[in-house]
């Protein structure tokens, strides 16, 4: 494909590989008292093995084996195997479906020059105010600004009012462990502001690049184990009353919205990201569209069950478009089991669609799996000046039959067939455990490979290099994810939310070509500046608190780098105390100590400042 400017290879490797490589992922576990959302229980298979919701288990919802497996083991020991054979087929061929059937042609297209929808016009980078990015905090408010959160700061609020109910006439001790009658509120239930919302999201992003995943947040904010930052931002009791209390949207309107839209919850905060996602990147020129699982063990009526080895069975699944390259998501869909696909479009061909969206029109490529390609969408994308590479379900009536046989059929072989910008390829691996034949499927590649010349069709070289997009992002978000464990769905989607946008400042903060940016080479060092950042100015706020407690003011001051805040008087006064500075026989007393060091000092050795 050719791409004039943009991003070269070697900045996108740097953008991608550039990781802290010492340590395993782990997904970030925490707190288990919030409470769930009223919301009936229930588990979809995986949507590729079950019956869409309005429609009937037809040749459609077959799930093709392993493919994908096949294709991955292919780049293994190649040259062991010698060079393609490209096998000839008749010059006319048909589909093996016995209605409409597909014609194709055995002949090679003749080509004097690139196609025009293999020419990419717009270039990959930053767009708008991203061009000019130089902290981590200023790429992260792109897609989390304040007008968002303030919703989510009134909704919150709502329910910190519902909640403070509960806690009329009992005074829980913030740091320590004992419960103390009082007629007053205790101080976490106060409503939450602006700033500490910020504060919150970046312990989020802090305790999942230390790592503190499975710890307890009693350890994690006790005095002598857990981590002096979080104490020093909030109480415990405070980060698990918001934690609980955080919501998205207005509860005395939700079961109205939930009745057309289960993701009302949501709903609102959830399409302000996607959209900003677009809004500030433009992709380089190859995308992937694919799915991940969040895992949640919850209540949740759209909740995925996909049968793997992988540890994460339960989950909620989100489909997703992302750049090839950089792994940064340019849209996403939950996948909630509703389908609203027009009457005439298959379900995958409703999500490809919809995923594109934002590269209508730039001759870009999409690499897909099984379950999305077919012929109607990959004709429908040219539509849209868009190509696309995928493997391709052997149910498929389009495919001729002498490219499924297997009887006569030699191993490393390949057959092609074309339909105008459709390239149909029949490969059988060298390697397998028996015969077998993948079937490919592509609109960017328009010719043959030359017999005994290639180890690998170009296609499949094509297809492996580029698959990985969303599988990339989703290891990334595991790295450093802020998951904490809840029983309220619309937390774990917001948590996976604040991975990518995590994921898509960063490579922001990589593509800015601001003159006074610093070079920060891990996205560990990014995501731990871009959390303190957030909590920096609660901090300096807490810090002229009166009544806390010196050794936190003493913590919170070495991490703002402030002085310790001194009284409108410049000393303290306390109970009478021996001077230090005085010789013991003078016997001098005095209440003013000062501020530092707490030591009582008279008026002769006083100087104040």
């Amino acid at each position: 494909m050719a791409v004039e400017g943009g991003l070269n290879d070697e900045e996108i490797r740097l953008i991608v590989n550039q990781e802290s490589s010492d340590e395993e992922d782990l997904v970030f576990r925490g707190s288990v008292t919030e409470d769930s959302d009223d919301e009936p229980d229930g588990v979809l298979e995986d949507f590729r093995h079950m019956n869409v919701i309005g429609q009937t288990n037809n040749e459609e919802d077959a799930f093709s084996s392993d493919d994908d497996m096949t294709l991955r083991e292919l780049s293994q020991d190649l040259r062991r195997q010698g060079k393609l054979k490209v096998l000839n087929v008749p010059r006319v061929l048909y589909g093996k479906g016995k209605n409409n059937r597909h014609k194709w042609s055995g002949e090679k297209p003749v080509r004097r020059r690139t196609q025009q929808r293999n020419i990419i016009m717009h270039l990959s980078g930053n767009k708008s105010e991203a061009k000019s990015i130089t902290k981590p905090i200023e790429g992260w408010a792109l897609f989390l600004n304040n007008e968002i959160l303030n919703k989510i700061v009134y909704h919150t609020n709502k329910e910190i009012e519902k909640q403070r109910k509960k806690y009329k006439g009992f005074q829980e001790e913030e740091d320590g462990e004992e419960n103390i009658a009082s007629s007053s509120l205790p101080s976490f239930v106060k409503p939450v502001s602006l700033v500490e919302l910020k504060a919150l999201i970046g312990l989020y992003y802090l305790a999942g690049v230390f790592k503190m995943n499975d710890i307890n947040t009693k350890e994690l904010f006790d005095k002598f184990t857990g981590v002096m930052l979080f104490r020093a931002t909030m109480s415990r009791c405070r980060f698990e009353f918001l934690t609980n209390c955080l919501r998205f949207d207005d509860r005395d309107t939700r079961e109205e919205r939930r009745a057309t839209d289960r993701l009302a919850p949501i709903r609102e905060v959830f399409d302000h990201i996607v959209k900003k996602c677009d809004k500030y990147y433009t992709p380089t020129d190859c995308c992937t569209i694919d799915e991940q699982l969040l895992a949640f063990r919850g209540r949740c009526v759209f909740k995925m069950y996909k049968a793997s080895s992988k540890p994460d069975k339960f989950g909620i699944k989100i489909l997703m478009n992302c750049d090839s390259k950089t792994a940064y998501m340019l849209n996403a869909i939950v996948y909630v089991g509703q389908t609203p696909s027009p009457q005439n479009m298959s379900v995958p061909e409703y999500y490809v669609m919809e995923l594109s969206k934002p590269l209508y029109g730039s001759r870009r490529n999409i690499t897909m799996d099984n379950w999305f390609t077919s012929i109607p969408l990959a004709k429908n994308l040219i539509g849209k000046e868009l190509t696309m590479v995928g493997t391709t379900r052997k149910n498929k009536g389009e495919i001729p039959e002498s490219f499924l046989e297997l009887t006569n059929r030699e191993k490393n072989t390949a057959m092609f067939a074309y339909d105008g910008p459709l390239t149909l390829l029949s490969y059988c691996p060298p390697k397998s455990t028996k015969k077998k034949v993948i079937i490919m499927l592509s609109t960017l590649h328009d010719s043959p490979d030359n017999n005994n010349e290639v180890e690998l069709p170009e296609i499949i070289h094509f297809y492996n290099k580029t698959k990985g997009g969303v599988d990339v992002f989703d290891a990334m978000a595991k790295k450093y994810s802020v998951q904490r464990r809840t029983k309220r769905w619309p937390m774990c989607i917001f948590y996976g939310l604040l991975n990518g946008v995590g994921i898509n400042s960063w490579v922001l903060y990589k593509c800015s070509k601001a003159n006074n940016k610093p070079d920060i080479k891990l996205r560990r060092t990014f995501l731990k500046e871009l959390g303190i950042n957030l909590i920096d100015e609660h901090l300096k706020m807490r810090l002229q608190t009166p009544t806390l407690k010196r050794d936190i003011k003493e913590s919170i001051a070495a991490i703002v780098k402030q002085p310790m805040p001194v009284d409108s008087s410049g000393s303290e006064r306390h109970t009478q105390g021996r001077c230090g500075f005085c010789p013991r026989n003078s016997d001098r007393k005095s209440k003013t100590r000062c501020t530092k060091c707490k030591i009582p000092i008279c008026l002769e050795h006083q100087v104040k400042v």
